[in-house]
């Protein structure tokens, strides 16, 4: 996992399946849904123990 970890395209790849096999049971496709559900794993996309991080992504992608 630490080769793909370190490659952008490989690292890239698998949090973009993650997404697509999981989010499904969020039902919701945004941004905020995407990041909790990888946050929080398949059944927390809406819990409050991923709003921080919900947070801080969002800031991040403020920034940008």
């Amino acid at each position: 996992w630490q080769k793909c970890a370190n490659d952008l395209k490989c690292s890239s790849n698998c949090v973009q399946l993650y997404v697509v096999l999981y989010n499904y049971r969020c039902g919701v496709h945004t941004c905020q849904h995407f990041a909790r559900t990888f946050n929080g794993g398949p059944e927390n996309c809406k819990d409050k123990s991923t709003l921080p991080y919900w947070r801080k992504i969002s800031k991040c992608l403020k920034s940008q």
